[in-house]
Formats: C-alpha cells, structure tokens, sequence
C-alpha cells in the first residue's frame, strides 16, 4: 500500500528554463512582469507543513507540471469527526 499520493498539475506554456526554476518557489520571485511573486512560495509552503513536496516536471516538448507529493494521512474516529465539523469545541 502506498503511503502517498502523487499530483500533477500541467500547464501549457513553454518549459521553464533550468535557472529560473532554482529561483521558482522563493517569495517575491515573477517571471510574469508585475506580479507579488508569491504564489508558488505559498503552495510550496502549505505543501511543506502538511510533509510533502512540490517540484517540476519536465512535460516536454512545450510545457511542464509541478508535481506534488503528500503523505496519507491514516483516519481515526477523532479526525473524521473533526473533518466533518461535528466537533463541539469549534
């Protein structure tokens, strides 16, 4: 059994160049003219404090994907409970 799952994202533009991607995932960085730069330094960040990761993929010839890497979380009675709001304390 997998104790992980695996997603990728497409996204049909030209592949990034290799230097641009070292520099992808910290805050304020934009390729795209006047941007905040903070998209994929938050997605890479929630994807960090939940224990995965967030990378590129070449999907060659023109585009590429951001593969993102979660762990399984194991269900309990307590955490279906919460998920589903029924827990009185909120």
């Amino acid at each position: 059994m997998r104790n992980r799952v695996d997603l990728r994202l497409g996204r049909g533009t030209p592949a990034f160049r290799q230097k641009t991607r070292t520099y992808s995932f910290l805050p304020h960085f934009s390729t795209q003219g006047p941007r905040t730069g903070l998209g994929l330094a938050i997605a890479a960040r929630i994807v960090a404090e939940h224990g995965g990761s967030i990378h590129f993929e070449d999907n060659l010839p023109i585009c590429f994907c951001f593969l993102v890497e979660l762990p399984v979380a194991e269900l309990t009675p307590t955490s279906l409970a919460d998920h589903n709001g029924s827990d009185a304390t909120r």
